[in-house]
């Protein structure tokens, strides 16, 4: 049983009444009366078991992307009707509206629309139906929770879409159709083209020109085929917050964009996320659907804080991953990455493959840190001057502010310690922030590939 607002301002008249009467057995009266149409009202409310509801919508969209989800309402029962319905979802699925009014004549159908602009990837579930049906004075009602279960898989937004038309005219630059070309270890031979002003002499193919009665120069192309193996660290370094949400939706971003360039590249493409175990594995893919399949094998996984398993990543790779290949490894540098073991398997990934490491580098606010105190001790400040100089608005909370900025600078510290390590052991590191990351990785990926290096 529910109570209607309309009962509820008919009992505030009912104290108007007793005061103008001055009387608290007119207010006593009135309100039994009110309550007896209530109760006779909720014995009159039809049952929510003669409404039958369907619904027909998409099980699959883009965060940020409006879905619209239609429901269709029977009233089965021998008499009308009337009431409201709500579909009960998370509040990161963004429905509107969040309550629809209906009235149903007996064996009468009508359909409803509902929008659902979902705000976090992910697998996000309608609990239930909540179903109100009202009496004939409306003052009361009955109230039913009616089973749900529809789900809706939430894939990622893919941002980093935007940089993907750039980085796509430097991949065609490398196939041929640049002037200016470089060769590398990696790169084969394309074809011959008549010398242009500006060319280097030294790719001039001087049999050739002979034999053609002209100029020709070579270009070359880089190598295809070659493998490209992302992993996502889902443990605690993707749980880290990076500005409005955990690192590991800016891994998702730089997968993507990158994936992208190098299937179109075409190279393959292995991407799996990795904590305790590995999770969202993409083998092998060189399709078109590849976007589509990453996004549905990511897209329900969230980052936990448990340890990575490292050494679970290098036997996963030594198992899937014969040849030479490029590692992008998208983590948060930091001191976790020597507990969790990142150091220990890079000397036997560097023998082999080229390792390229991403780093989310949180861009955090530095405060302004007045050092009164400190400066009024280390100058033997008489106290009254320096309890003047402490008592000032500029060096108000100036204890916390000196804590927060030294804990930063020794954060910091500790990155670059573990980011010279990483270096050292034969890895590429980049590191930015969670906008900056995906395009940064894409032309590390476009620049190796330039130079031959993969």
């Amino acid at each position: 049983m529910f109570i209607r607002k309309n009962a509820v301002i008919l009992s505030l008249l009912g104290i108007g009444i007793a005061i103008l009467t001055a009387s608290l057995t007119a207010l006593a009266l009135f309100q039994l009366g009110l309550i007896i149409l209530c109760v006779l009202d909720y014995l009159l409310a039809p049952a929510a078991r003669h409404l039958n509801i369907t619904r027909e919508a998409v099980t699959s969209c883009k965060m940020g992307d409006t879905v619209n989800t239609t429901f269709t309402l029977h009233n089965s029962g021998r008499m009308p009707i009337s009431g409201s319905f709500r579909d009960i979802w998370p509040a990161s699925a963004g429905v509107s509206p969040w309550q629809c009014d209906f009235h149903l004549k007996t064996q009468e159908s009508r359909s409803y629309s509902l929008q659902l602009n979902p705000s976090r990837r992910g697998n996000i579930k309608s609990q239930f139906f909540a179903v109100r049906t009202f009496g004939p004075f409306s003052l009361a009602g009955k109230q039913k929770n009616l089973p749900s279960g529809w789900q809706i898989q939430v894939l990622p937004e893919f941002q980093a879409r935007k940089h993907l038309p750039s980085r796509m005219r430097r991949l065609r630059e490398l196939d041929g159709r640049a002037l200016l070309l470089q060769r590398g270890e990696g790169t084969e031979f394309d074809s011959l083209r008549e010398y242009i002003a500006g060319d280097d002499v030294r790719a001039i193919d001087w049999r050739s020109s002979a034999r053609l009665n002209e100029t020709v120069v070579r270009t070359w192309r880089p190598e295809r085929n070659r493998k490209v193996v992302f992993i996502l660290d889902s443990g605690r370094a993707g749980a880290v917050r990076a500005d409005e949400y955990p690192a590991f939706d800016a891994f998702v971003e730089t997968t993507l964009l990158t994936a992208t360039l190098a299937s179109r590249a075409g190279d393959q493409v292995e991407v799996f996320t990795l904590d305790t175990l590995i999770r969202g594995h993409v083998k092998g893919s060189k399709s078109e659907k590849l976007l589509h399949q990453i996004g549905v094998k990511i897209a329900s996984i969230e980052p936990n804080l448990a340890f990575t398993d490292w050494q679970l990543a290098l036997q996963e790779l030594n198992r899937n991953v014969k040849q030479p290949a490029l590692i992008i490894i998208l983590t948060s540098v930091g001191v976790s990455s020597i507990s969790d073991g990142l150091l220990h398997i890079l000397p036997h990934l560097s023998k082999k493959h080229k390792v390229v490491i991403g780093a989310v580098v949180p861009d955090l606010p530095t405060p302004t840190v007045t050092y009164a105190r400190l400066t009024a001790s280390a100058t033997n400040t008489p106290p009254q001057q320096a309890s003047q100089l402490s008592n000032t608005p500029a060096t108000t909370n100036t204890d916390t502010a000196l804590y927060y900025d030294i804990a930063q600078k020794r954060r910091e510290l500790e990155r670059k310690t573990v980011i010279d390590k990483l270096i050292r052991l034969g890895a590429i590191v980049v590191g930015a922030n969670s906008s900056n990351l995906p395009p940064q990785i894409a032309d590390m990926y476009i620049e190796l590939k330039a130079t031959g290096k993969i």
